[in-house]
């Protein structure tokens, strides 16, 4: 078993496992491995597709079940996306590289979803503004 699937293992175990009180900081089961492990991730995944495709899955399950109403959960959240964007092949490098790749209307719809998703308390303000100019140019169905 290769380290990446391993490390992706232990990480669907945190992530799914329910309350653990001798590792639990407030509801989330051991964050600070799930940050160390999600750090061995981006380093792991860095230049290598393989080892970026076997943890997708495991990153787009932590980013939409991890609580972000509390600083841990918070934690969790902005490591799995700096591991998002240093995986191979990320949305971002597609963009600059071919922009007609991610023009497909389900990866738009998921890329809006997301936006849904990240906004809280401390970043409402921005992210509206943004999502309200984005309605402006947006396809009708979007609107």
């Amino acid at each position: 078993m290769s380290d990446v699937s391993l490390l992706v293992r232990h990480l669907k175990n945190l992530t799914s496992t329910g309350f653990s009180p001798e590792h639990d900081v407030s509801g989330i089961t051991d964050p600070f491995l799930q940050v160390k492990i999600l750090c061995l991730l981006r380093i792991l995944a860095n230049g290598n597709r393989e080892a970026s495709e076997a943890m997708n899955d495991i990153l787009a399950q932590v980013a939409t079940n991890t609580e972000n109403a509390e600083n841990v959960g918070n934690s969790i959240l902005y490591e799995t996306v700096l591991t998002i964007t240093n995986i191979e092949k990320t949305l971002n490098k597609t963009v600059s590289i071919e922009t007609q790749a991610v023009q497909d209307i389900s990866i738009r719809h998921r890329a809006l979803e997301l936006s849904f998703t990240l906004i809280n308390e401390g970043n409402i303000r921005v992210l509206a503004r943004e999502l309200l100019a984005f309605l402006e140019v947006a396809d009708t169905e979007f609107k």
